[in-house]
Order: C-alpha cells, then sequence, then structure tokens
C-alpha cells in the first residue's frame, strides 16, 4: 500500500578478512533512516489527524550488524 511521500536515507558496508585459507572473517554493518514532515497531512496512515513515526509502516532497524566467521 502507497501513502504519502517519505524520503529515507541509509549506507551498507562490509568487511571480509582471509585469515588463512580456511578461516574467513567477515562484517557487514547497515544504516537506515528516515525523517518525517509532521506538516504533510497525507503521510497520516491511520486518520488520527497527526502525523509522527507510527504513521510510516517501516519494517526496518535503524542500525543492523552481522558478524561471521567460516
Amino acid at each position: 500500500m502507497n501513502f504519502g511521500e517519505f524520503k529515507t536515507y541509509g549506507f551498507d558496508i562490509g568487511l571480509n578478512y582471509l585469515v588463512n585459507q580456511n578461516i574467513t572473517l567477515d562484517f557487514n554493518y547497515s544504516y537506515f533512516d528516515y525523517p518525517i514532515d509532521e506538516d504533510k497531512l497525507e503521510n497520516d496512515f491511520n486518520g488520527d489527524g497527526i502525523v509522527n513515526k507510527l504513521d510510516l509502516l517501516v519494517n526496518a532497524p535503524k542500525n543492523k550488524a552481522s558478524f561471521g566467521v567460516n
């Protein structure tokens, strides 16, 4: 479902390190965020007359990191 207008921004970074021919270290980090324009009522998804972060249905964490050893 689409509604309103939101701008998002973020970045991803990944690092891989070869310890030896049998071991690899992996690290990944992601950052995701979005400002909310509270003056645009077309962004009011639930129709309560107030625009806030609850009106943006984003199922993504602001920060995400992972580490792996293979």
